[in-house]
């Protein structure tokens, strides 16, 4: 663990300290099963024999990325996930997976980088970077796609190609008209490295898309556990971490996505390319953007609230006419004439 990180994006070290949280052992109690299992890699594998550790969450002045400290390293990572899969195995609760929120959610992502690319993606060569077992190419398998998946993952979904645990395990020479990193940079303790190893794995008029949560709204993001989330983006923060790795940016926006709970949160989504001619100079970050969204005003508060009520409004009209469609069928059946 790193008591003293640079930061991962920009590379400096000039924090500033937001808030802090203590998280005790004694917690775990009341927790979920799955913060108990967090709790137990806090507690067993990151600071075994401590009872209570405390956690900032720090701004890089810089950049505007958000993260903690102390930081973990990638071998703490590597620990976590090894944990993480001895506890889950032991494990006998295995939850159903719902196929229809994963059909939703891929389609929603492949809608989302076809529109944002300005390009369209059917018969693509498509690499999820980090996508479990693949469940979100389904969409992109179903339009042509030759589909190949890097995570650490024994069983990939049918018609997708593990090729790798790790970037390293890719041939230098793979190449992807689309690469799709859903829900990965938060986790990564190293998010520039990766994109930058991603980026010579794109063909020259290729896509990069990103969606990570949005998670700077109204205070410090020092969450239920510290173990899951590392980095913590606003559109600025994402923008420029995309472009100092190397990237056009084409698109980069606030948005939500469909948990597989069946639930929507906020996220931001991105999709960038890379550049036709020369370096990419990285636009000046707006620090000022975080410090609205931790502490917004009246108007940004009731921007937020108006989206989210259009976007429940539209949620309840779709539920209310697919009620109408199920019982309204059999009553027209039985009207005379009809």
């Amino acid at each position: 663990m790193l008591p003293f990180p640079h930061c991962p994006a920009c590379r400096g070290a000039a924090w500033r300290v937001l808030g802090e949280k203590t998280y005790r052992s004694a917690d775990a109690a009341v927790k979920s099963r799955y913060v108990q299992l967090r709790y137990r890699v806090l507690f067993e594998t990151w600071f075994p024999g401590e009872d209570a550790v405390r956690i900032e969450s720090i701004f890089c002045e810089q950049c505007g990325l958000i993260i903690y400290r102390p930081r973990p390293e990638s071998a703490d990572l590597t620990a976590k996930y090894h944990r993480l899969l001895e506890l889950t195995a032991a494990d006998q609760r295995s939850g159903a997976v719902d196929r229809r929120v994963e059909a939703a959610r891929s389609e929603e992502v492949y809608r989302h980088a076809e529109r944002m690319s300005c390009r369209a993606l059917a018969n693509s060569a498509v690499l999820d970077y980090g996508g479990g077992n693949g469940c979100l190419m389904q969409s992109f398998q179903r339009r042509g796609c030759r589909c190949e998946l890097v995570d650490f993952v024994d069983t990939p979904r049918e018609g997708v190609r593990k090729v790798g645990d790790t970037l390293e395990d890719l041939p230098a020479d793979s190449r992807y008209d689309c690469i799709v990193a859903s829900h990965v940079f938060e986790h990564l303790t190293e998010p520039r490295e990766i994109l930058e190893k991603l980026s010579g794995h794109l063909q020259p008029d290729g896509v990069l898309y990103v969606e990570v949560p949005f998670e700077v709204w109204g205070k410090p993001p020092l969450l239920e556990e510290p173990v899951t989330h590392l980095n913590f983006f606003t559109p600025s923060s994402l923008r420029f971490l995309l472009e100092v790795s190397g990237f056009e940016v084409v698109a980069c926006r606030l948005s939500t996505s469909l948990h597989p709970t069946n639930r929507r949160f906020g996220a931001i989504r991105a999709v960038a390319r890379r550049p036709s001619g020369g370096l990419v100079i990285p636009q000046v970050p707006d620090l000022q953007e975080a410090e609205q969204f931790l502490s917004p005003d009246l108007l940004r508060r009731g921007r937020r609230d108006f989206y989210w009520l259009g976007l429940i409004g539209g949620a309840l009209r779709d539920h209310v006419r697919r009620l109408k469609r199920r019982l309204g069928a059999p009553l027209r059946k039985k009207l005379p004439g009809k």
